[in-house]
């Protein structure tokens, strides 16, 4: 099913290349897309630098695995609150942990860390089953992608600015900072 959000971010340009082949074959076979598409409130979307690659695909020469974990994936799905994991396949123990959400409709963003965070390394995360662990809790609803960039340094964090990513978003677009995705779905 598309939903609203979807369309919104299709309509936007901010889908990776599946997810848009999906809708645009929506648009192209239901007679009621158009009718949905014009009803939606207008929005601007403000372009990302971050060049992640979609779920399911290794960025970077020494790209990586990421794999969601969560009960509630496999049930009812996630709600606003909930916790989830991501699982990192292995990975360099030296590198940085970043992390960066992206919600539908919207560029990404660096959720961790900012300003006042303690920074960790790969070797930093609990693990389990042998895999690196990240705990992460959804505050939004909706359909939102979330990636873990692993570069070799990281910006000063110490302004009050925040930090400049220009060298890490360097490396994600040269593949020189491994990078993986996963989406969620949050119910409302």
């Amino acid at each position: 099913m598309i939903t609203d959000d979807r369309l919104l971010a299709w309509r936007a340009g901010a889908l990776e290349p599946p997810d848009a082949l999906e809708v645009e074959e929506y648009v192209r076979t239901a007679p009621e897309a158009w009718a949905r598409i014009l009803g939606l409130p207008e929005l601007e979307v403000p372009p990302s630098a971050w060049r992640i690659p979609p779920p399911g695909v290794r960025g970077g020469r020494a790209g990586f695995a990421v794999e969601l974990r969560a009960a509630a994936v496999l049930g009812g799905g996630l709600r606003v609150g909930d916790r989830f994991r991501l699982a990192l396949g292995p990975a360099d123990p030296d590198r940085f942990v970043v992390v960066l959400r992206r919600l539908a409709g919207h560029a990404w963003d660096v959720v961790f860390p900012v300003v006042g965070d303690v920074l960790m390394r790969v070797a930093d995360l609990p693990e389990e089953a042998g895999d690196r662990v990240l705990d992460l809790v959804v505050q939004e609803p909706g359909e939102q992608d979330w990636a873990v960039a692993l570069p070799a340094d990281l910006p000063d964090l110490t302004g009050a600015a925040g930090a400049d990513w220009d060298v890490v978003l360097a490396g994600v677009a040269a593949g020189e900072v491994p990078v993986a995705s996963a989406r969620v779905r949050v119910r409302r």
